[in-house]
C-alpha cells in the first residue's frame, strides 16, 4: 500500500513538535506537545488539551505535509485517504481542513467517539481539487470537550 507519513515518527527526542501550528491548545514552549508517558514507552502521540486562550469557542492545530511547509503533490494517489488513529475522553464532532499553498480549503467533518484505545479513522479525500498542492492538514474542534490524542497521521492510496 502506498503511503505518505505526515506524522508517524519511529523516534523522537523532543517533547513537542517543532513544525506545527495551534490555537487554544495547551503547549510546551508554544509548540504542540507529545504525550509524555507514551513517549517514554516509544509511542509518539500528539496530545491535545483544549484550553481557552482566545474568545473563540474552538481549538485547532495544523501540521504541514512537509516540514519545510512547501506543497506536497499527491496527485498520483488514485484513491487518497487521510488516515490516523485517535483516542478521546469524550465523544465529539470536529473537522479537518486540507489547505493548499494558495489557502484553498477542503473540509471533512467527522465524529470522534469515546474511545479508550486508539481507533482508526480513514477519511476519503478523493474529491479534493488541489491534491497536487497540499500544504497543511488542520484539525478543528470545540473547546468544551476533553483531551484527545492522535498518532500515525498518513496519506494512504487505497488503490495500491
Amino acid at each position: 500500500m502506498k503511503e505518505f507519513k505526515i506524522f508517524a515518527p519511529s523516534i523522537m527526542f523532543k517533547d513537542h513538535i517543532t513544525s506545527a501550528w495551534c490555537q487554544n491548545v495547551a503547549t510546551i514552549e508554544g509548540k504542540l506537545p507529545i504525550h509524555p508517558e507514551l513517549k517514554n514507552q516509544g509511542i509518539y502521540v500528539i496530545y491535545i488539551d483544549p484550553v481557552q486562550q482566545t474568545p473563540d469557542d474552538w481549538h485547532c492545530f495544523g501540521l504541514p505535509f512537509l516540514k519545510s511547509w512547501t506543497p506536497f503533490d499527491a496527485s498520483d494517489f488514485i484513491k487518497p485517504v487521510l488516515a490516523f488513529e485517535i483516542v478521546s475522553e469524550e465523544s465529539f464532532g470536529m473537522f479537518i481542513e486540507l489547505i493548499s499553498s494558495k489557502e484553498e480549503k477542503y473540509k471533512i467533518d467527522f465524529e470522534c467517539g469515546n474511545i479508550e484505545v486508539f481507533g482508526v479513522m480513514e477519511l476519503d479525500i478523493s474529491k479534493c481539487e488541489f491534491l497536487d498542492d497540499l500544504r497543511m492538514v488542520m484539525f478543528v474542534g470545540p473547546l468544551q470537550y476533553g483531551k484527545y490524542a492522535i498518532k500515525d497521521l498518513k496519506l494512504i492510496d487505497k488503490a495500491v
